[in-house]
């Protein structure tokens, strides 16, 4: 009788596993590289029969597909994150500037694109697990009805090998995290960091902007010390012309005392 309990309890517990594997929105297991223009890893993975792999020894790797017939992940609209599972070589030979996960609805990069940035600083040599809030993307612009479009790129200073493997979409319940409990990625703050189609002119305009900012900034800045010394200065100007009166006044006054002084001495001296 307790092996009998024993047994439901575990078949229970391997229902509610499968019950909330289910639940979660699978983007792509990723286990053909070929979709990707890249090889299939057999060992080392994580998930089913391959992984996603690529080597290079610098510049970019770049790892994009099409997704026909288009996924629907709309549920996860400002809620829940996008799982990924990422292997990097060697850390120490990616760059500092941010690759990224891009999903889109356009069928190519930078259109219609939700994205998040992928650092350094998230990363370890081997394989990690990214949670990707949709809370914050950095570029929110995909209609996540129909995702047709999913590109992952780290810039890398050496040679290097990076690894993708499975991309899901859940809430905290269904991938049974916590928000505290995972390091999510960093928004996208700078076009500067956004590379692809337009990203180069993004980025000097940026620079432009940033600099017109900084500008207006000291002009305001000058603004607001010149209307107080323009008023000092007026008031200075005031104080001068109300004292001349007086003084007008004074030294009239003291003329005509000297006048009289002087008619009555002369008059004293006629005697």
């Amino acid at each position: 009788m307790k092996a009998l309990k024993v047994a439901v309890f575990a078949l229970a517990i391997v229902l509610a596993a499968s019950i909330s594997a289910s639940a979660l929105a699978v983007i792509d297991n990723m286990d053909d590289g070929g979709a990707y223009g890249a090889g299939t890893e057999m060992k080392d993975i994580i998930e089913g029969t391959g992984a996603v792999s690529k080597k290079a020894s610098g510049g970019t790797i770049v790892l994009e597909r099409t997704l026909d017939p288009p996924i629907d992940i709309s549920e996860y609209r400002g809620i829940g994150y996008a799982r990924l599972h990422l292997y990097i070589e060697s850390v120490a030979d990616m760059s500092d500037t941010p690759g990224q996960l891009e999903l889109t609805s356009s069928g190519r990069c930078d259109v219609e694109e939700t994205s998040w940035n992928i650092s350094k600083s998230m990363l370890k040599d081997g394989w990690n697990t990214l949670y990707l809030s949709f809370e914050s993307p950095g570029e929110n612009a995909a209609d996540l009805a129909r995702i047709n479009y999913v590109r992952v790129y780290i810039h890398i200073t050496g040679e290097n090998k990076v690894m993708l493997d499975e991309l899901v979409v859940g809430t905290e319940d269904e991938l049974g995290i916590t928000a505290a409990g995972v390091e999510t990625s960093e928004a996208v703050k700078l076009p500067s960091e956004v590379y692809g189609e337009g990203g180069a002119a993004a980025a000097a305009l940026a620079a432009i902007n940033a600099e017109a900012t900084e500008q207006q900034a000291e002009t305001s800045s000058d603004d607001v010390s010149g209307p107080k010394q323009n008023a000092d200065t007026a008031q200075a100007s005031t104080d001068t012309p109300k004292n001349l009166p007086a003084v007008a006044v004074l030294a009239a006054a003291c003329c005509a005392v000297a006048a009289i002084a002087v008619y009555f001495i002369a008059k004293q001296r006629r005697k």
